[in-house]
């Protein structure tokens, strides 16, 4: 599969993945990005958090961060596609 897919047929076992998104209507917006489930998220949870289903969703480094974003509200992504295989040694 190399085209574009509905991000509600994305896998949801937190493999990494493209998703897409356009921004404002004009601009295409694509990240790597991984679906973190309720289930995923009990090793995580700490007992002071009010409530583990805000952090359910779709999550990414974005902006050359070192800590995970969420992407929601805007930020939602609307279609998913596996990540190409990586440069064989030798490919320049």
């Amino acid at each position: 599969m190399t085209e574009w897919q509905p991000i509600e047929t994305a896998p949801k076992d937190e493999t990494e993945v493209l998703v897409f998104r356009m921004d404002c209507g004009c601009t295409a917006i694509a990240h790597v990005a991984f679906y973190r489930s309720e289930e995923a998220w009990d090793e995580y949870f700490l007992p002071d958090w009010e409530s583990k289903e805000e952090y359910v969703g779709w999550w990414s480094y974005i902006r050359n961060s070192i800590s995970q974003e969420k992407l929601d509200g805007i930020y939602t992504p609307t279609h998913w596609m596996p990540l190409p295989a990586p440069p064989k040694k030798g490919d320049e």
